[in-house]
């Protein structure tokens, strides 16, 4: 929870920064898990109440996707889906168990 605060207040104060020095806003993206993701978050460690950017998420996919051996061993773009990767990219009544890496990260 520190280290989220910590993440959220260095965001803030870089944004700060860079609005004074050029007189501009920059807006940053950023994405909250909800409940249907919030599975992926627990297995891996992290907050499931922080705020993340892009960059943020595709190095936790790509961590969990190699902690767990999940790339395809012939198509490394190709990622097999375990149970919870299903669980967080998928609505209920869709399925599949391989998606396309970048496919991940758009879901």
């Amino acid at each position: 929870m520190e280290q989220d605060a910590a993440r959220q207040a260095r965001v803030e104060a870089e944004s700060s920064q860079a609005a004074a020095s050029a007189n501009t806003f920059e807006i940053l993206e950023a994405y909250r898990p909800n409940s249907t993701t919030a599975g992926l978050f627990e297995v891996v460690g992290k907050p499931k109440d922080g705020y993340y950017t892009l960059y943020e998420l595709k190095g936790i996919l790509a961590g969990y996707i190699k902690e767990k051996q999940l790339a395809d061993t012939r198509n490394q773009k190709m990622v097999r889906l375990d149970t919870v990767l299903q669980e967080a990219l998928f609505k209920k009544g869709e399925e599949s168990d391989r998606l396309p890496r970048d496919q991940i990260i758009e879901r």
